[in-house]
């Protein structure tokens, strides 16, 4: 696709609402391409990963048992979309991780927009895609074009991430 074309989807195509261009965390400079994969709703329906083109995208990526941190964050994530309001379906969360410790009847319970793909490692593309100075962030902001545009260290200030979002236009 030439850049024109990029630019007309970008602008056209994508909805009006983006984040604010400060994000509150890191910016991947350049963008990276974010590897096409299948996701799931928590009824167990595939995802495909292009039906999500068009929407800003959370992506909460956990190897390990999922822990009070993990739990934490996938609250979080989902009160970040909540807030939003009328914007909320601009926004689709992703949890790519372990199952363990999670509950997956409370998750489909207390997570129910919630897209998912259980693994235990990360094929080599996707983990090049994600890793940043300090390994795999818990997790990133991809763009409606499917570029990873940012990640977000254990320290985020969820107060700073809604306000990003809301602030966008």
């Amino acid at each position: 696709m030439t850049f024109g074309a990029h630019t007309w989807v970008y602008h056209e195509v994508s909805p009006k609402w983006r984040p604010a261009t400060d994000v509150h965390g890191t910016l991947f400079e350049p963008v990276r391409t974010m590897p096409d994969m299948a996701f799931y709703d928590v009824s167990g329906t595939t995802i495909g990963y292009q039906s999500l083109a068009g929407r800003w995208l959370y992506l909460q990526v956990n190897l390990n048992s999922c822990d009070q941190f993990c739990n934490q964050l996938m609250d979080d994530l989902r009160q970040l979309r909540i807030s939003l309001g009328r914007d909320q379906n601009r926004i689709q969360n992703l949890y790519l991780g372990g199952i363990r410790g999670i509950d997956q009847k409370a998750l489909a319970r207390e997570h129910p927009r919630l897209f998912y793909r259980f693994v235990e490692t990360l094929d080599p593309v996707l983990q090049d895609a994600l890793v940043t100075p300090r390994g795999i962030a818990p997790f990133y902001l991809v763009d409606p074009l499917g570029n990873l545009v940012a990640f977000y260290d254990d320290d985020y200030d969820l107060k700073q991430v809604k306000d990003s979002c809301r602030s966008g236009k």
